[in-house]
């Protein structure tokens, strides 16, 4: 860690930095390293929900864990090109112990139009996973989901392509929506699980909400099925 460095107001040896702009309202993020140039704001468009989880085996996860959902604009140049960000963003931080050993097979997403946004976890096996924890912000009241259920109902070639997701937060408000996955990205930053990381395209009553989902599951179940010798689901 640099010297002084602090979560929100810091910049690495690798040029990446964060700086606070409004608490809980706006940050700067910048990056300028081997011919990538980046230049973002990103400012919260909702409130923020403080993670809380129904299943005992992920308090200690979970315990911490925000997430906001916001807007991120700017510009992003590599190696010549330029391109203009304007997009949703859900902010998601989190600090303190993460218990990793407790974590099995399941998503972590989200989706945000202009005036709404929702976020869940769903863990289980197969193609039903239970709802362990996320939020629902509509009509500007933000309330933790009580229960819920995701199912796959279409697999892509690493994950979940199509989903629907069933849940009530605690007002008893209700959420039926369904979401189409891309293809995504590997992510193999975690030593003992690997996570498909894919943006993603929610339909919330007839409202297009934008999102992404990250899928995770065991590193060594994950090399299974990439060798095609697991079938998902």
């Amino acid at each position: 860690m640099p010297p002084g460095a602090e979560k929100f107001d810091m910049t690495a040896r690798n040029s990446l930095s964060v700086r606070v702009l409004g608490p809980l309202e706006r940050y700067s993020i910048r990056y300028d390293n081997e011919g990538l140039w980046i230049d973002l704001e990103w400012q919260a468009i909702g409130p923020v929900h403080e993670l809380g989880t129904t299943d005992s085996g992920q308090q200690a996860t979970a315990r911490f864990h925000l997430e906001q959902p916001g807007r991120v604009r700017g510009t992003i140049r590599r190696d010549g090109e330029k391109i203009a960000i304007d997009c949703y963003s859900m902010r998601d931080v989190s600090f303190g112990p993460r218990e990793y050993e407790s974590l099995a097979s399941g998503g972590y997403f989200w989706g945000i139009a202009q005036d709404s946004s929702f976020h869940a976890i769903a863990m289980g096996e197969g193609n039903e996973q239970r709802v362990i924890g996320g939020f629902i912000w509509k009509d500007g009241t933000l309330s933790s989901l009580a229960s819920g259920t995701r199912r796959v109902t279409q697999y892509g070639a690493l994950g979940p392509r199509r989903v629907s997701l069933e849940a009530v937060d605690v007002l008893g408000r209700p959420i039926r929506a369904s979401g189409l996955i891309d293809e995504g990205l590997v992510f193999t930053g975690y030593t003992d699980h690997t996570v498909v990381w894919s943006p993603m395209e929610w339909d919330w009553q007839g409202v297009q909400h934008w999102g992404d989902n990250q899928e995770f599951c065991p590193a060594v179940r994950f090399r299974r099925i990439a060798r095609g010798e697991l079938a998902l689901g």
